[in-house]
């Protein structure tokens, strides 16, 4: 099966491991033993991190994760569209700000619902559920990248992140910290 971007054809796998090598980590590869990046536009999650600790403290810590389920369902939705290779490379930028955004926020997040003296095994769970969940999410894309479509996993992630931000609206209190008055 082959996939077309325009004038330029991919084999799935290929297409696949693309996909994965550049978005699922948040980092490009780089080239060869040096530090230099395929592309530069793509942001490394940590360059995030200090511009995100500034939106916490003006919207809140929830407000921030659910703009990143929409960041990641945004851009899920463009993945499943896309037919421009420059259109990819903007998404991943995008995909690179979400995983800045998530992997901080989510687990500063989590850590508020758990009592001081056990914010470290707090986060070790948020981590592992994360991580554990991460590789279902994963088994479930391959099927469905097998046997429906590289569309289907897209679709499936945003489905997700769409999901991920009603639960979050719905389930956690307005309050940014639960022990706060």
């Amino acid at each position: 099966m082959e996939i077309s971007f325009g004038d330029r054809s991919f084999r799935s796998r290929q297409f696949q491991q693309f996909i994965f090598d550049f978005a699922d980590t948040g980092y490009w590869r780089p080239l060869g033993d040096d530090d230099l990046d395929v592309c530069s536009l793509q942001p490394r999650r940590r360059t995030h991190f200090v511009s995100c600790g500034l939106l916490l403290r003006q919207i809140g810590k929830k407000n921030v994760l659910l703009a990143s389920f929409v960041i990641f369902m945004l851009t899920y939705l463009g993945f499943a569209h896309a037919q421009n290779l420059l259109i990819f490379g903007a998404l991943f930028v995008f995909y690179g700000l979400y995983q800045g955004i998530f992997r901080a926020v989510g687990k500063a997040f989590a850590s508020d619902f758990v009592p001081e003296n056990l914010r470290a095994s707090g986060v070790g769970w948020y981590s592992s559920t994360v991580g554990l969940l991460g590789l279902v999410a994963s088994v479930v894309a391959g099927l469905l990248w097998d046997r429906v479509g590289h569309t289907a996993v897209f679709y499936y992630g945003a489905a997700f992140a769409f999901a991920g931000s009603i639960g979050l609206i719905v389930l956690i209190p307005k309050r940014d910290h639960p022990s706060a008055a």
